[in-house]
């Protein structure tokens, strides 16, 4: 499917699929184990971005509807909550929520393609192609020194 969003997804996709890559190269036995990012493990980043992922989605969706993006909330207040919620879930549903989230945001901007919606890339990058930067250098290092 070609649309008017291709820019901005083929930047989401060319991000996460590096980041997917760090992460793949750590064995699972160790992404439970804090230093992945400061404190975090890999699982309390992958419960990161899957939240960053839905309020992306959010927004998309509320661009679909004729709306205003609404309001990233106060990030570090977000961070502390989500990670806190998702600190006894299991690597493997934190992993599930990931790849749901982040297959709704792809649907999301499909869904703007098809509505003729263009996604002004500042209201989500940040949370997306970005945030997974942000990530990356971290985990890529974790990675490196976990890795047999």
């Amino acid at each position: 499917m070609s649309g008017i969003n291709d820019p901005l997804r083929g930047r989401i996709a060319d991000r996460w699929q590096a980041l997917m890559g760090a992460i793949d190269g750590v064995p699972e036995t160790r992404q439970e184990e804090p230093g992945a990012a400061g404190g975090w493990s890999v699982k309390d980043v992958l419960g990161h971005i899957a939240f960053w992922d839905a309020d992306a989605t959010a927004r998309v969706r509320s661009l679909i509807a004729g709306q205003d993006a609404r309001a990233v909330e106060e990030y570090e207040e977000a961070n502390q909550r989500e990670a806190a919620r998702r600190s006894a879930w299991s690597l493997a549903d934190v992993r599930a929520e990931l790849d749901h989230t982040h297959a709704a945001l792809l649907a999301s901007l499909d869904a703007a393609d098809a509505a003729g919606v263009a996604i002004d890339p500042p209201v989500i990058e940040g949370a997306t192609a970005e945030h997974y930067d942000e990530h990356l250098p971290d985990l890529v290092a974790f990675r490196d020194r976990v890795s047999d």
